[in-house]
């Protein structure tokens, strides 16, 4: 019954993420915080989901808000803490707390220690399990290296990715886009040069993006509101929020 109701809890608060309505999607990580420890609710498998729901999902939430700030004081209050019950959780589990929370310090510009987490994927040999989140792991890879300004290893690092997808035959052109577009813009040397690239991609993905199939990748990456800062100079954050109003 324990079990039953944890995942009736996730459920709604997944729904109620779907539907965009945030308060009542925190409302169920709160009713789900506050059963930690009761009796029914103590065992190994409930302990390691219930820690999964107030880390991971916790900070997706808040990403999705672009409340990256936010995101990120709940991976330093409660990461350190709970890093064994993390090593001991699913393999998926694990991958999505990687990647959720590579995408909060890229958000929050620490692009260096996102990249450890980062890493943590891409060097992951058992990469079956997830493709998605895999495969997203190297558009996040390429955005980070690029706002850290290390263009010689995109072209290395594209060229990987798409060995990936062609492995992986996964069926979404946004990715490859992206992919063939930042290579584009690495090679640029002024900023003259590189703003038309920008417009030029944003302008794909947005054609791409009329398709529900390929806006699974905005679940994860919100590469639109990326492509927006490079033009506009507003921040990556202040512009998912404005995503989300309109």
């Amino acid at each position: 019954m324990g079990q039953r109701y944890v995942l009736t809890l996730t459920h709604l608060m997944q729904s109620y993420i779907y539907e965009k309505n945030f308060d009542l999607a925190h409302q169920m990580i709160d009713q789900i915080k506050g059963l930690k420890g009761k009796v029914g609710f103590k065992s190994l498998y409930l302990n390691l989901r219930i820690n999964n729901i107030l880390l991971t999902d916790q900070m997706n939430l808040f990403n999705i808000q672009g409340q990256f700030e936010k995101s990120r004081e709940v991976y330093q209050k409660d990461y350190t803490k709970n890093k064994d019950l993390i090593e001991r959780s699913s393999k998926e589990n694990q991958i999505k707390f990687y990647f959720t929370t590579a995408y909060t310090l890229f958000a929050v510009d620490e692009k260096k220690e996102a990249l450890k987490f980062i890493n943590l994927l891409l060097n992951d040999n058992e990469q079956q399990l997830r493709q998605d989140i895999y495969s997203f792991s190297r558009i996040l890879n390429l955005m980070l290296h690029f706002d850290l300004e290390n263009y010689e290893y995109i072209e290395y690092s594209a060229n990987s990715a798409i060995r990936y997808l062609n492995k992986v035959k996964r069926d979404h052109q946004i990715e490859k886009v992206f992919i063939k577009q930042i290579k584009k813009i690495a090679k640029t040397a002024t900023s003259s040069e590189t703003i038309p690239i920008f417009k030029e991609t944003l302008s794909e993905i947005n054609l791409l993006l009329v398709e529900e199939n390929e806006r699974v990748i905005l679940d994860y990456i919100d590469i639109v509101s990326w492509l927006k800062s490079k033009l506009t100079n507003d921040s990556f954050s202040n512009l998912v929020k404005h995503s989300l109003k309109t």
